[in-house]
């Protein structure tokens, strides 16, 4: 399941997606401490190594989402570079979950926001780009039930899930889901046990989200 969502989310092939530490090791005690939702090392078919952070974030603190998102690519970067290396890390990609994103106009009907750096003038992509920030709107997942559930992605089908869950209006089309993909329903006493089983990893996702929208 996790090497599937992030396949298809990430668009590439994937051979593997370790959980990492999620809480780096201060270097003194005057520095801020992180602690990542989800950090998973990837390796893709042909053998590229990059890290993916999955943020699950309340809208409601939009103020900093934006510098938050940041602050966690950067520590990610960080935390590969030692003392006398070349800048030479495994690519990053910050993924940020959230309802609402108060900074992205109405009129952009996508619920997929991808940031890379670009030339400001030129709009030309930085050369040897290692970084990335992927935005989640999942209060648009709606939009998806204008199309037929057959040409729902794979990432479409687990964001609409978690958005939905209990939403009782919405069980019809998520169980629709359930049975078109073959996916096993991850019941709230099995949120705890997500580590144990690499096909309930997406439940911390959705624990959080539930946690935030309530």
């Amino acid at each position: 399941m996790r090497i599937a969502y992030l396949s298809d989310l990430l668009q590439c092939r994937l051979i593997r997606a370790d959980i990492k530490n999620t809480e780096p090791i201060k270097d003194h005690s005057n520095e801020k401490g992180i602690r990542f939702d989800l950090l998973i090392e990837t390796e893709e078919d042909e053998g590229g190594i990059q890290r993916v952070n999955l943020e699950i974030q309340n809208y409601q603190m939009s103020d900093s989402l934006s510098l938050r998102s940041q602050g966690y690519l950067a520590r990610i970067v960080a935390d590969q570079l030692s003392m006398g290396d070349q800048y030479d890390f495994d690519p990053v990609v910050q993924v940020m979950i959230t309802n609402h994103i108060p900074q992205i106009k109405e009129s952009c009907r996508d619920y997929l926001h991808p940031h890379r750096f670009f030339h400001e003038i030129k709009g030309e992509r930085m050369a040897e780009e290692q970084c990335r920030i992927l935005w989640v709107e999942m209060d648009k997942l709606e939009k998806l039930e204008k199309k037929p559930i057959e040409e729902w992605r794979i990432s479409e089908k687990i964001h609409y899930m978690i958005r939905f869950s209990h939403a009782q209006k919405k069980q019809r089309i998520i169980q629709g889901l359930i049975e078109k993909e073959e996916i096993i329903a991850m019941m709230e006493e099995k949120k705890r046990d997500y580590l144990r089983d690499t096909s309930l990893a997406i439940a911390r996702m959705r624990a959080k989200f539930d946690e935030l929208d309530e």
